[in-house]
């Protein structure tokens, strides 16, 4: 789910950003359909997170500062 999860975000900041939100929101479904609570909510955190901030310095400051 973590692999799933990581080519997403790999996807939406090289490639195509709808393809790698689908991945990484499937990711955290599955996390959520497995009863991974503790996961869904860290990596379920991180999409929002990622999709909010417009490059990937912001996103590291944002998760540094938190």
């Amino acid at each position: 789910m973590t692999i799933l999860w990581c080519e997403g975000w790999l996807k939406y900041r090289v490639d195509d950003k709808a393809l790698g939100k689908s991945k990484m929101n499937d990711a955290t479904t599955m996390m959520r359909l497995c009863k991974e609570d503790h996961m869904f909510r860290i990596y379920d955190d991180f999409t929002a997170e990622i999709v909010s901030a417009p490059n990937d310095h912001d996103f590291h400051y944002g998760t540094v500062i938190s």
